[in-house]
């Protein structure tokens, strides 16, 4: 019995695989086939295994059983919370940090854009009015303010806006 030994004396021969047991390596060889015979009933996708349609068939429920203990967002699977809490708790995910407050990015580049914030500078300029930004993204959410489009509608008085997060904040200090 090899259950206790390091043996493996199966070999895959497509790639470097090895196990301790043929239905190991059955189950192994299915990813070097074009074969995808498990299709969901909900849209087109098919897949190599029955194993990972069960985890696509959560992306059509509207059940998120998996909770952020610090900012209780809730995720359709186990492995979503566990990159969200990486990325988003954690010093792991963002490793570059500001020196001039709590902000900390994934990448330098983010690092970079975020220091204009603390600048003095507002070197973007709006082509059709006369305000100016300190980063190409408050510039860009400004412009959204010159669209004719306003499809956010305040439901308790006449309040329009462009962005969803203009009418969160509407409602949150506004009523």
């Amino acid at each position: 019995m090899l259950v206790h030994t390091e043996e493996r004396p199966y070999q895959c021969e497509y790639c470097d695989y090895t196990c301790k047991t043929s239905g190991n390596l059955k189950t192994h060889l299915v990813v070097h086939s074009d074969e995808r015979p498990y299709e969901c009933d909900s849209c087109e996708l098919s897949f190599k295994t029955a194993s990972n349609l069960q985890s696509h068939l959560v992306t059509h429920s509207d059940e998120r059983p998996f909770t952020c203990e610090v900012c209780e967002v809730s995720f359709k699977l186990n492995s979503y919370l566990q990159k969200h809490t990486t990325l988003i708790h954690t010093q792991q995910g963002r490793p570059y940090a500001c020196d001039k407050c709590e902000s900390s990015f994934k990448t330098p580049q983010n690092l970079k854009s975020h220091m204009a914030v603390h600048s003095e500078t507002k070197m973007f300029e709006c082509d059709q009015c006369s305000v100016k930004c300190r980063t190409k993204m408050q510039l860009k959410i400004h412009s959204t303010s010159h669209q004719l489009d306003w499809p956010f509608e305040c439901d308790y008085c006449e309040y329009r806006c462009a962005r969803k997060s203009s009418l969160q904040s509407h409602m949150l200090y506004s009523l």
